[in-house]
């Protein structure tokens, strides 16, 4: 099968160990990932051919970040080395009622400051049929935001499917600025990965809705709007119910422009907050690569993302076999013998 291509900017994350907050803590643990980086882990866990795109500092750290894409079979063969830094962010889980927080150090970072001729686009999208990339990446600098578009155009000019995850980050723009970009980036994308929140960012005159509820006519009528307005074949809106950090909801929806298909709502026991979206992506775009119908397609997104709730760092370890195992399966917390 043709291969994806993911293009973003991988980090070093740093969270406080045993639930401390930053203030009290002295040991961190240390994880990378990246929203792009973490859709082409479980993609190329799950068998498929996945390229991820960066610029990287040549120092260890930086080599550090490339074994840990290159352990999980991911191909980086097209990843290019520079002399600034990699970037950090910061994660403080939340605990009952205290909600988590992210503290992002990745100003001057190798991949902010990469230029559009530091990459071989021909040998990057050559034998492709697929291009994920997020919101985050144009919000990191200038030089990200052309590259984005640029990537974004290129891809569809040589007929390659593109997905766009909002992805949303109010630390790194404001929402007038990534709405001007994002309306450049639509234009060329084929699927909109969003929940209702974000998407208003494109609509900020649209009625309020509840992003809890993804049946109500309000969400149809968002949904319905923007496939029109940016001609894509696919509009796919997640929602969370979050009761407290550790309990909360997963569900989503996708419409092709003829129907709208629900997926079951999945309950979350969270030991993680970080990469469930990701894992949802990467769930969409194996199912549509594959051909399967919406339904499943759905279904199997949700479901790695309620599973990618329950494991530790950005990159999501669950199998093929164990995603379409949640999919089918009522009853969970059971040890497998």
């Amino acid at each position: 099968m043709s291969k994806t291509v993911t293009i973003g900017e991988i980090m070093l994350r740093l969270s406080p160990e045993n639930n401390l907050r930053f203030l009290q803590t002295t040991k961190f643990s240390a994880f990378f990932g990246g929203a792009e980086a973490n859709v082409a882990v479980a993609l190329a866990k799950w068998g498929m051919d996945t390229l991820f795109v960066t610029k990287i500092p040549e120092h260890e750290m930086g080599q550090a970040a490339l074994c840990a894409l290159k352990k999980e079979g991911v191909d980086v063969s097209r990843i290019v080395f520079g002399k600034q830094r990699l970037g950090i962010y910061y994660y403080e889980k939340g605990l009952g009622a205290r909600n988590g927080k992210v503290i992002y150090d990745r100003e001057n970072s190798a991949f902010s400051n990469a230029e559009i001729n530091d990459f071989k686009w021909e040998e990057i999208f050559n034998g492709a049929n697929w291009l994920h990339i997020t919101g985050i990446t144009p919000a990191l600098s200038e030089n990200a935001e052309r590259i984005t578009i640029f990537a974004i155009k290129k891809a569809k000019e040589k007929g390659i499917k593109v997905s766009f995850d909002l992805n949303y980050r109010k630390n790194l723009w404001s929402a007038e600025k990534a709405g001007r970009v994002f309306d450049k980036c639509l234009l060329y994308a084929d699927i909109l990965i969003s929940n209702a929140e974000q998407a208003k960012i494109l609509f900020p005159d649209s009625v309020n809705v509840n992003n809890n509820l993804l049946n109500e006519n309000k969400y149809i009528d968002m949904a319905e709007k923007l496939k029109k307005k940016f001609n894509l074949e696919y509009v796919v809106f997640t929602a969370r119910k979050s009761y407290n950090v550790f309990d909360t909801s997963f569900s989503a929806f996708i419409y092709d422009g003829k129907s709208f298909e629900y997926s079951k709502e999945y309950m979350l026991k969270v030991a993680d907050g970080i990469g469930g979206g990701d894992a949802f992506a990467a769930g969409l775009i194996y199912c549509l690569k594959k051909g399967m119908d919406l339904q499943t397609t759905v279904n199997f997104a949700s479901a790695a993302a309620m599973l990618k709730h329950t494991i530790e760092g950005d990159f999501s370890c669950s199998t093929l076999e164990e995603v379409q195992n949640a999919v089918s399966c009522d009853i969970f917390g059971r040890t497998e013998r």
